[in-house]
């Protein structure tokens, strides 16, 4: 209990060390509203004592309103264990190339608020993939790509835009001169939508109160899985007007006013990603080419007809999902004799037993090599993820009737076991000191 005693100080002392202006927020409980986000197990430390400490003082100090706490989250069934290589830490994440905004959303949406959640490889790259890329990445480079093609970049105004079809360079710049000295005079309401998009405005709408209700009551993965809601009635509003060149030529000024409502949702989801994922916000702003903004509490018009945008990034890449297989041979962490606490990979168990049952030898198979002990170097590790790899790979011949490529790549997986295991022998032999 004495560590409670000094931890919580920890809180007020670190924002005194990052600011003189520290009793701005720790001692003015008029103006701040204090809120903690923690681990279930650390909720009587944080709403008995840390709060007793302070009263105890006899002054005046901003007090915990609101307390956030989430359940366990699990590794693949099985507990982390950093001493056991079970799990994925700040360092590995950063080791698998994945960019912090996938994690960012992954943790989020995934986060335990009411029972314990699971990560899974296979789920990571599924939400990455399906979630991120398919979804929101495809709505916002969908929409901007097409506002970049067929409007020379320029936010179309429904009521007098007059060009279809590609600019020539010249009326491109004369087209950029005048977006940056003048906006539309015909539409400058928020709430400029034909009747046609009075029911998507209404879902939008009826989500973005469900979204700030989440926010407000600290529901974090809900409020991020209606923004993906959001989104997706973007897709599925692009889907339903069937935007391409043919619309722009067959109805210009419907085709315009879908664009102007569509980078307006764009815009609206800047503001609604900005919580959990703010490099994303960033790339979304500068497609647009336009200022962070507040969240307003319905959506309307706020990139005015006239307005500039910059040109379409990508915010997302697609992960092969072969990458899980790598992934989980890497962070699956191995089983020290005795230890309850790590679960082997499934189906490694009983072949373990049954080989031991007969004296080491595994029917109908050679011999698995020395065992290695010890931290494993880069290059252990690096052969031991191709032979996962390689060895999917002839898992997935095999199971499409691919005969003649599947003796080469048996050949070549049984290699990389030799390799291994010839690695592992010379790793294995003393070191002989010289006096």
């Amino acid at each position: 209990m004495y560590v409670w005693f000094d931890a919580p100080i920890g809180y007020p002392s670190i924002t005194a060390n990052y600011s003189n202006d520290w009793e701005k927020w720790w001692k003015n409980p008029k103006e701040v509203t204090l809120y903690q986000f923690m681990g279930k197990d650390n909720v009587p430390f944080h709403t008995i004592l840390f709060p007793a400490y302070l009263m105890g003082t006899g002054q005046e100090w901003t007090m915990l309103n609101h307390i956030s706490t989430t359940e366990y989250l699990q590794y693949e069934n099985v507990k982390f264990s950093k001493s056991n290589n079970v799990g994925v830490f700040g360092q590995n994440a950063r080791e698998t190339q994945v960019p912090s905004e996938v994690w960012r959303y992954f943790l989020i949406s995934t986060r335990p608020e009411t029972n314990d959640s699971q990560f899974t490889w296979t789920d990571f790259i599924s939400k990455a993939n399906s979630e991120l890329l398919n979804n929101l990445g495809n709505f916002v480079n969908r929409i901007v790509k097409f506002c970049n093609a067929r409007y020379h970049s320029i936010v179309p105004d429904p009521l007098s835009w007059p060009v279809v079809g590609p600019p020539t360079q010249s009326e491109s710049a004369s087209k950029e001169d005048e977006s940056s000295s003048t906006t539309s005079t015909q539409i400058t309401s928020r709430e400029s939508f034909d009747e046609e998009d009075q029911a998507f405005v209404g879902d939008i709408n009826g989500l973005l109160t469900q979204y700030i209700e989440s926010m407000e009551s600290l529901k974090l993965r809900q409020a991020l899985s209606i923004v993906m809601a959001i989104s997706a009635r973007g897709n599925q509003y692009l889907q339903e007007n069937k935007i391409d060149y043919s619309l722009l030529l067959a109805s210009p000024r419907r085709c315009a006013q879908i664009v102007l409502v569509s980078l307006n949702l764009v815009y609206l989801l800047s503001v609604l990603v900005y919580p959990s994922m703010p490099s994303t916000s960033e790339l979304i702003l500068k497609q647009l080419n336009a200022p962070k903004r507040r969240l307003s509490r319905t959506f309307g018009i706020d990139l005015l007809p006239g307005h500039t945008i910059g040109d379409a990034i990508y915010l997302f890449r697609k992960i092969d999902p072969d990458r899980a297989a790598f992934w989980r041979k890497q962070y699956g962490g191995s089983k020290p004799s005795g230890d309850p606490g790590v679960v082997e990979p499934a189906g490694e168990s009983k072949k373990a037993k049954k080989k031991a049952a007969h004296g080491g030898k595994s029917k109908g198979t050679t011999p698995a090599g020395p065992l290695f002990s010890g931290p494993k170097p880069p290059e252990m590790v690096e052969i031991e993820l191709a032979i996962v790899a390689q060895g999917e790979r002839v898992r997935q011949l095999k199971a499409g009737s691919m005969e003649g490529e599947v003796g080469m790549e048996v050949s070549k997986l049984l290699g990389l076991k030799k390799d291994l295991a010839s690695l592992i022998e010379q790793l294995s032999k003393p070191i002989l000191k010289v006096r």
